[in-house]
């Protein structure tokens, strides 16, 4: 086992050494996504609500919404990776055949050639070929080592192809509970009049002076022609 380990994970598994890297690199790769798509949204509801103070209201009261989505395709690529990197090695995918055999086939050869260069006596003319069979244990490590790549090639295009599909596609993309679902006109519809009031109401000052010009009109028509008077002057 020591042997196999050597193998899987030194000079021959180079790919395999990055298994271990996989839970980080999927983290920052999502997150990159993530802040992509925040950056979208953010632009475009600038391009819309040209004030900072108009914007700032609806970006708050959907601010929840986002959080949710994001966490949920974050947790979600988690357990992908805890699936793949923790469970036990299953794979019904019907490459994992083709690439064990393909593996197999590579390896032989490499076996039969390095056989074939020590087996050859050093006084021996150059074109006499010497071999010999590889012991049964070299046909152990052999065969772990074709299985184990065989199957690290196929995990890595299925997470690969899970993020891509239900992180990105479903949970922050086009799924039900996606990032852009949040602005449904359902979601608009639903708003209660204390939510719409937060967004599109006016200020506390605004509604305070309305309910002075309403309440004191005459005071307010006689400071305006005064104040038409002096300009006319």
């Amino acid at each position: 086992m020591d042997c196999i380990q050597e193998l899987y994970l030194g000079t021959h598994g180079g790919d395999f050494c990055a298994v271990r890297k996989w839970m980080k690199l999927t983290s920052a790769h999502v997150s990159n996504v993530i802040l992509v798509i925040y950056d979208l949204i953010y632009e475009t509801m600038c391009k819309v609500c040209l004030s900072s103070q108009v914007r700032r209201a609806p970006l708050k009261f959907f601010e929840e919404g986002f959080l949710g989505c994001y966490h949920r395709a974050i947790k979600h690529a988690e357990f992908l990776l805890r699936v793949e990197c923790e469970g036990h090695l299953v794979t019904n995918n019907p490459d994992f055949e083709r690439l064990l055999a393909k593996y197999r086939t590579e390896r032989h050869k490499e076996t039969t050639e390095f056989f074939k260069k020590t087996s050859r006596p050093g006084n021996e003319p150059q074109n006499t070929v010497f071999t010999r069979a590889p012991d049964f244990m070299d046909q152990v490590y052999g065969n772990a080592h074709n299985a184990l790549k065989a199957y690290y090639e196929i995990a890595r295009a299925g997470l690969m192809d899970g993020i891509s599909q239900q992180v990105f596609n479903h949970f922050l993309l086009r799924g039900e509970q996606s990032v852009f679902q949040v602005f449904t006109p359902e979601r608009v519809l639903s708003m209660t009049s204390e939510e719409v009031r937060s967004i599109a109401g006016e200020s506390p000052d605004d509604v305070r002076l309305g309910e002075e010009l309403v309440g004191k009109p005459q005071q307010v028509i006689n400071k305006l022609e005064k104040a038409l008077d002096i300009l006319r002057t």
